[in-house]
């Protein structure tokens, strides 16, 4: 194929954007939403925007939703949410993730399987440790 006059050779492929990532919340799952409001300058959220905060308010219940639609996800769901949240805009969408957490089998036992957190004792310090060294798992 030939050139026309004055058109050049050196054209690239540009790739195809949906949407870019914002900045990390602190969560191990990414959260996608093409209705969310931002900012001016494109870099963070409007914290203000009842749309925000809609998407925001969502997130337990999805995110509990896919937990029980999946053993999988059920299954890493504490490590899906990384460490607690420092935005307070978030903080909130955490805690009604583990809120919804307490009918998920998402806490590991000694015995390899997973039970709601209402099921287990959990091993730590003080007398629950004590109870766990004197006993074998199976009576724990």
């Amino acid at each position: 194929e030939q050139l026309a006059a004055g058109e050049s050779s050196s054209a690239s492929s540009e790739p195809l954007f949906c949407s870019l990532p914002i900045r990390m919340v602190g969560f191990c799952f990414a959260l996608h939403s093409s209705c969310f409001d931002l900012v001016a300058n494109r870099g963070d959220l409007h914290r203000g925007s009842l749309a925000n905060r809609a998407i925001r308010d969502a997130l337990p219940d999805a995110f509990a939703r896919a937990c029980k639609a999946s053993d999988e996800v059920a299954e890493r769901a504490l490590s899906f949410l990384g460490d607690p949240v420092a935005d307070p805009f978030w903080r909130t969408a955490r805690d009604g993730i583990l809120e919804q957490l307490s009918n998920v089998a998402c806490i590991q036992t000694v015995g390899g399987g997973f039970r709601r957190p209402d099921q287990v004792l959990i091993r730590g310090s003080g007398a629950l440790r004590r109870v766990y060294e004197l006993f074998t798992a199976k009576l724990v």
